[in-house]
């Protein structure tokens, strides 16, 4: 039945919408555009300006601070979500923004005080334990991070 009223139709696509231009028997001609639903990573995707937000908070802040900072501003995800740590490692990850280096310039490693002192990475946990050197622990990505601050007293008593 359509074919009675319908002379021709021709479907043009763009980046996001499909135009459809119809022309009837009687010589009338009309012009639609529909809009295209957007792919699902385009549905999901985060915005760009809170991916630079989460770029400039991840130069002086760690993972939970940020989830801490951004749900107390009320920000939430694409899905409408709050933001939780494993979102906003998702969020470095696909837009390789860097953990933050949070050590102090007075602050040592294990591995560095294990080289200064040489001896194995064991006894300075053994120290830190019994709390011989002063030392900061940090969760990060990779598990634990201790900071350990030598002065001369400490290096006296070890």
């Amino acid at each position: 039945m359509l074919r009675l009223v319908l002379k021709d139709l021709t479907i043009t696509k763009a980046a996001k919408t499909v135009t459809l231009q119809i022309r009837w028997h009687g010589g009338a001609t009309e012009e639609l555009s529909v809009p295209l639903r957007p792919n699902a990573s385009d549905q999901w995707r985060h915005d760009p300006a809170l991916v630079e937000r989460i770029r400039e908070l991840a130069q002086h802040a760690n993972d939970e601070q940020m989830v801490e900072q951004l749900n107390q501003a009320g920000v939430e995800t694409r899905k409408g979500n709050r933001f939780t740590v494993s979102a906003i490692r998702w969020i470095r990850f696909k837009h390789a923004i860097p953990v933050p280096n949070l050590k102090r310039a007075e602050e040592r490693t294990v591995s560095e005080v294990a080289a200064h002192f040489g001896v194995s990475h064991s006894v300075v946990y053994y120290w830190i334990e019994r709390q011989h050197i002063p030392a900061r622990k940090l969760a990060n990505p990779k598990g634990v991070a201790w900071f350990l601050t030598l002065d001369q007293e400490t290096e006296v008593m070890v």
